[in-house]
């Protein structure tokens, strides 16, 4: 686990990497992936856009944690691979790590952080 310098939260992070998130489908919103640093602590899995927060999933909302299937049309059209998702009652929220490897590291440190099993949901 890296950490820069400057770690954008108070509690000790659990987990910090970058990974490719898939864009909001909100109306008007972009639905490309872009990379940001993502940080996971105990109540939160936040992420960044150079020093600004972008945003934070509390922990305490999310009802899975799982890979996505490769043929899931997040990533097809997309080429992306080591897709996996988070999800709350009302969306999923899609990333893509580097490699599978990666992927099942920030699957099982999110999911112990939110006391889900992974793949539940």
């Amino acid at each position: 686990m890296s950490r820069d310098a400057a770690t954008p939260s108070s509690a000790a992070p659990l987990r910090e990497g970058r990974l490719w998130k898939k864009g909001g489908a909100r109306k008007g919103g972009r639905r490309n992936w872009t990379e940001r640093r993502f940080v996971l602590t105990p109540h939160a899995l936040q992420y960044f856009k150079g020093a600004a927060k972008k945003g934070e999933l509390v922990l305490s909302a999310l009802v899975a944690v799982a890979p996505a299937e490769a043929s899931v049309d997040v990533g097809r059209k997309s080429g992306r691979a080591s897709i996996f998702y988070v999800a709350t009652q009302r969306f999923r929220f899609y990333m893509s790590a580097p490699n599978d490897g990666d992927r099942d590291l920030w699957c099982a440190a999110i999911a112990g952080a939110a006391n889900l099993t992974v793949g539940g949901g």
